[in-house]
């Protein structure tokens, strides 16, 4: 049995957001943010080279890119390969997951 890729499939990719979105809120002891209508678009606009295991860690670093808060387009196209992001939302890079790690984990310096 071959399952086809995530790209042929965009029908899956609402509820695959919704499943690793409540993964990983539990795991970081937080309520599941809500994914605003453009990231969910965008997500569907995505062609996933990596298939289910790229939009899994898109995901985990686009909620931890939120804080917590509701995700929009600003914090999944950033993560994004330039060759596999729709033609009209170009990507930009970010630190890696380490590096964005240290920066929320960062505390502010008393004067």
């Amino acid at each position: 049995m071959q399952t086809p890729p995530l790209r042929e499939r965009p029908e899956d990719i609402p509820l695959l957001c919704e499943h690793f979105l409540r993964l990983f809120s539990e795991e970081m002891g937080m309520a599941p943010p809500a994914l605003a209508p453009e990231a969910l678009a965008w997500f569907s606009a995505y062609s996933f080279p990596g298939n289910v295991r790229e939009l899994k860690n898109l995901i985990e670093r686009s909620l931890i890119a939120s804080g917590g808060k509701s995700i929009d387009r600003k914090h999944v196209q950033g993560f994004a390969s330039p060759s596999a992001a729709a033609p009209a939302l170009e990507p930009r890079r970010h630190p890696g997951r380490g590096q964005l790690f240290r920066s929320i984990s960062r505390k502010p310096r008393m004067p």
